[in-house]
């Protein structure tokens, strides 16, 4: 499947969250568990009378032990070289972790272009971890709360 947009990111920043409210639907399983989402799962969005195919999948460039994630892992990363747009997802109330900036430095490899954003990013506390991930990312961190719907149109129009 060529040409549509994926949600790339490690494990619990809240990409499955965020791919639910964007398709305004809960077809994608939510947990505190590191390692829910196993498959690739496809929604639709609509923006501006187009509509876009939106890709929800496992966390990425985390260590498992256990072959399912890995696979699952090496299934998504391959698939994802076929998207049209990466949209880099990280948690806004923690630094960027060593596998964010795995997963930055995957994206600036890659041939698809990429938009980041930081979620859970419901309060001022985030702010500072927005700022400094704009830096090191070198381009805007588009911040969005997706179980209060903030940010969500500022994020289909980047789309």
């Amino acid at each position: 499947m060529n040409g549509f947009v994926a949600l790339v990111g490690r494990p619990n920043v809240g990409k499955s969250t965020l791919f639910n409210s964007l398709i305004g639907e809960k077809k994608s399983i939510t947990h505190t568990q590191t390692g829910t989402t196993l498959d690739l799962i496809f929604g639709e969005i609509t923006i501006k009378n187009r509509v876009i195919q939106l890709a929800d999948g496992p966390g990425v460039f985390e260590h498992f032990d256990d072959v399912l994630n890995s696979q699952a892992q090496a299934n998504a990363i391959h698939v994802f070289a076929n998207a049209a747009l990466l949209i880099f997802v990280i948690d806004s109330l923690l630094p960027m972790t060593k596998e964010d900036r795995n997963i930055l430095q995957w994206l600036r490899k890659q041939p698809v272009p990429f938009i980041a954003v930081a979620t859970k990013a419901d309060g001022k506390d985030s702010n500072d971890n927005i700022e400094e991930a704009s830096r090191t990312i070198g381009k805007e961190v588009i911040p969005v709360a997706a179980l209060q719907g903030r940010g969500l149109h500022e994020l289909q129009i980047a789309i």
